[in-house]
């Protein structure tokens, strides 16, 4: 097997399996049990259980941390920083996934092609520009195509979602990245009122999506006006 047919493999391979672990989260009767928990209702309103996961690829250096009672592998690199970066911004994006433009290169097409491009940015410890994906299993209400993407609490709804989650994007999904991602080049380029409408257009079409919020509020602190110094990129500054 070539090295990129490997790398192509492993990185497929890691998309699927925290999608199967999104999916578990999201659908395991005894995890959805914990919403309807009394203790838990008393101290916490419309609790649910939620995770974020970022994915990079890159070197690490592997290493054994413990005791002679219990011993884990541990990793250290930048790269592993990096992952732990993307995480912690799966809060500020309200995405359950994201991933590095590196990570997304080594995908198949059928998994690429539902990679959305989120943002370009940097992340502490790193002055290179990154682009950043999520993987989209949801998608704007009251769509044409004849199974609703739209997220729903209802387990059964949900388990049909999740059964599509590997197949190429419904039509009204695909649209929407279209448009939300050339929002994301008029971004980039410094062009923000093209941006702004843009993004104000992706609401109107998913009003719940967190990605076009987040733009649109980082733009509207500014005046949306990128200014000279603007690069193509921020700082993502936020932990």
């Amino acid at each position: 097997m070539e090295r990129s047919e490997r790398d192509q493999m492993l990185a497929d391979g890691s998309l699927i399996a925290f999608l199967e672990i999104i999916k578990g989260i999201n659908t395991d009767e005894d995890l959805l049990a914990y919403s309807d928990n009394e203790a838990i209702k008393k101290r916490f309103t419309s609790y649910k259980l939620r995770m974020g996961f970022g994915l990079h690829k890159g070197w690490a250096i592997e290493g054994a941390i413990g005791s002679t009672l219990k011993v884990d592998a541990s990793y250290l690199s930048p790269h592993v920083n990096l992952s732990a970066r993307l995480e912690a911004a799966t809060k500020q994006y309200g995405v359950e996934l994201l991933m590095s433009d590196d990570l997304v290169a080594l995908l198949s097409p059928r998994l690429r092609c539902r990679c959305r491009k989120l943002d370009r940015v940097t992340v502490k410890g790193s002055n290179q520009p990154m682009v950043l994906f999520t993987y989209d299993i949801f998608g704007p209400p009251n769509a044409d195509d004849e199974v609703s993407f739209e997220k729903t609490d209802d387990p059964k709804k949900l388990l049909a979602i999740y059964g599509h989650m590997l197949d190429p994007a419904p039509h009204d999904l695909q649209r929407y990245k279209e448009l939300y991602e050339s929002g994301v080049e008029a971004y980039i380029d410094g062009d923000w009122k093209v941006a702004q409408e843009v993004f104000e257009k992706c609401l109107q079409m998913w009003p719940n999506d967190r990605p076009a919020e987040y733009l649109l509020e980082y733009m509207r602190d500014l005046r949306f006006e990128a200014g000279p110094d603007w690069q193509g990129f921020r700082e993502l500054t936020e932990k």
